[in-house]
């Protein structure tokens, strides 16, 4: 069967599984057990043919039944393959063609950067359509504190790990506008946290204004940032950055959501 015959989706979608499915995704919405005739009112399908879906089910381990009242709740198995997925999936190239949708849409260059050894490390790279955009070599190790994707890697540090980090690779001075001391750092990272996203204007280059967007995992922890870097070129850049913003946090809630985040 050749993959284009796919294209219709529906017309070869098998009921059973289909009904399977549905129960599953039930369950997993519902904040306590359920038993067979409140499913049955939910996804409408009768008693019997619901009984026998979760009777295999169980089997299976993607249900669980409480045998004192019979009712189900979501199985441990569903964790297993979850996990599973999540163990061989990999970030920069998984991501990379939400990337390259947010490169297209923003026409600016887009970087994956996660957190290695308290420096910031880009992993992935789309540039830009535009051949005027700004381009960063992959592997550049750069300061947590003064970048955009560094500060929203340890927003969500707690003190005692800031103080830390700060021990270890101090805050040092690159710029006039250089964050150099714990008391501001930790103002900025509450305000990252606040509105979603870091905006840093040339505080690590002189040059450069950056925007990041925190992506998690399935867990909720921040794991990477998504990153657009700007030519500083007056107040028209600043409003740029947060115009980008909006589009940062919507394509790293979409690679989080890839990640199995979900946000209740």
């Amino acid at each position: 069967m050749k993959l284009e015959q796919f294209t219709d989706a529906g017309k070869y979608t098998v009921p059973a599984v289909k009904r399977a499915i549905e129960i599953l995704n039930l369950l997993e919405k519902s904040d306590k057990p359920m038993g067979l005739s409140e499913i049955s009112k939910y996804v409408n399908y009768p008693k019997s043919s619901i009984f026998r879906i979760l009777v295999t089910l169980e089997k299976y381990g993607f249900v669980e039944r409480n045998t004192s009242d019979n009712t189900f709740t979501l199985g441990l198995r569903l964790s297993q393959l979850g996990i599973a997925k999540l163990n061989k999936m990999n970030l920069g190239y998984d991501s990379y063609r939400y990337l390259e949708e947010l490169a297209s849409k923003t026409g600016e260059s887009v970087y994956l950067a996660v957190l290695n050894n308290y420096k910031v490390v880009l992993i992935q790279r789309v540039d830009s359509p535009s051949m005027w955009s700004l381009v960063t070599k992959l592997g550049l190790r750069s300061p947590v504190h003064c970048t955009a994707s560094g500060q929203v890697l340890i927003s969500e540090m707690s003190d005692k790990e800031l103080s830390e980090l700060v021990r270890k690779v101090g805050l040092k001075k690159y710029t006039d506008k250089t964050i150099t001391s714990l008391s501001e750092l930790k103002a900025r990272l509450k305000k990252v946290r606040e509105q979603g996203f870091s905006v840093v204007d040339r505080e690590y280059n002189p040059d450069l204004v950056a925007v990041a967007a925190p992506i998690r995992n399935a867990w909720g922890k921040i794991i990477a940032a998504l990153l657009i870097t700007l030519q500083y070129r007056g107040n028209k850049t600043i409003a740029r950055a947060y115009e980008l913003a909006e589009d940062l946090k919507l394509y790293a809630k979409k690679i989080s959501n890839m990640l199995g985040y979900s946000e209740k």
